[in-house]
């Protein structure tokens, strides 16, 4: 797959493929950047490099929901999909996302976290649960990731494929009202927004600096903040999750 390099903070694979990012609670952020991809040049200027190759938004995507998630979850991640179409509505005029819900196969999931070989189509995702720890831990993952989103890409064209894993035992106790927060953060990954702003890129051109002086409140108020804090949960979409999701869904390539 050509040459990786790893960061503390998570990894960033410098070749056509993988792109990889996740939620997390209390660690740095992982993700992996297509380099041929150099975000969009549409709205804050520390913001351009904030996104990944988006979806083809142009074609409503059938989301896969997996049936081992208990109804309450099936519910929240219902609600999740039902507040980006109404955002997508808003910003192109259609759904973007139809929900079904139904065994998936083990095969959805990826070997590992650079493993573009599991099945998808650019048409189609699927949100798959993840309860075995141990699966977890071999794609790379920690007990601080309560959902990751694997993306697959070349150069500047659409995600070709992508798939969503929640793990909702890294949702325990006092966590467990954070979940439709997570599943609308990733489905945020799905559209191909990277987070609102980034703590490993402070000071890098087209990168918001999460904790630098004078960062724009909105970009830590947005579901695409890159911690998710059990004390604010966010279940509706913020201004720069707005903003930045017109961007995304009116992408071209």
């Amino acid at each position: 797959m050509g040459s990786m390099r790893h960061t503390k903070a998570g990894r960033i694979f410098n070749q056509a493929g993988l792109i990889a990012v996740m939620a997390v609670l209390a660690a740095g952020c992982g993700k992996i950047q297509e380099k041929n991809f150099d975000g969009l040049a549409c709205g804050s200027s520390d913001q351009f490099r904030s996104y990944m190759n988006p979806m083809d938004s142009t074609v409503i995507q059938t989301v896969s929901i997996d049936s081992a998630f208990s109804a309450s979850e099936i519910r929240m991640i219902e609600n999740a999909i039902a507040s980006w179409n109404h955002e997508a509505r808003l910003s192109i005029g259609h759904d973007i996302f139809r929900a079904q819900v139904l065994g998936v196969s083990a095969a959805s999931i990826p070997k590992a976290n650079q493993d573009c070989g599991f099945p998808g189509a650019s048409g189609a995702f699927s949100i798959v649960k993840v309860s075995n720890s141990a699966t977890w831990t071999a794609l790379g993952f920690d007990q601080s990731n309560p959902g990751v989103t694997i993306r697959c890409a070349r150069g500047v064209d659409y995600a070709e494929k992508q798939v969503v894993l929640i793990n909702p035992s890294n949702m325990a106790g006092s966590l467990a009202g954070i979940f439709e927060n997570v599943v609308l953060h990733e489905l945020g990954h799905a559209i191909g927004m990277d987070h609102s702003c980034d703590p490993t890129n402070s000071g890098k051109q087209g990168f918001a600096g999460c904790n630098m002086p004078g960062t724009d409140p909105s970009y830590k108020e947005a579901v695409m903040f890159p911690f998710v804090n059990q004390n604010d949960i966010r279940e509706d979409l913020r201004r720069n999750d707005q903003e930045r999701s017109t961007c995304a869904l009116n992408y071209r390539p």
